[in-house]
């Protein structure tokens, strides 16, 4: 043992190497993940009812309530729903900017509209 002022240092024996971590523990270099973005297939489901309504895509993920925009947006989420089985309630909400209850009623609702058909 090798003595450094007061403190006695143990030096490594010969068959150990040293080596030295930079980071005891895997750091993340994003607190915060940005999402992944939405798959090519969604965004153009989306916008295909967009058109075919005669609002944008911009439209239907945005805040309006006007029935022209909410109608499309219905129709949209319960589109993205039948196309993504794999997807769920709260994820097709995180698309259109809303909770995942509203995603459930529009189901519900194209459902209930589908069979009065």
């Amino acid at each position: 043992m090798a003595e450094r002022g007061d403190l006695a240092v143990r030096s490594p024996a010969p068959n150990q190497t040293k080596t030295k971590a930079p980071f005891s523990r895997p750091v993340r270099s994003n607190l915060f993940p940005v999402p992944p973005p939405l798959p090519l297939r969604v965004k153009k489901l989306i916008t295909m009812i967009g058109v075919w309504h005669g609002v944008t895509y911009e439209e239907i993920v945005g805040e309006s309530r006007s029935r022209k925009v909410v109608e499309a947006r219905f129709d949209a989420m319960a589109e993205v729903k039948l196309h993504r089985p794999d997807w769920s309630l709260p994820r097709i909400g995180e698309v259109f900017n809303k909770d995942h209850t509203c995603v459930l009623n529009a189901v519900k609702q194209r459902r209930k509209f589908n069979a009065a058909d």
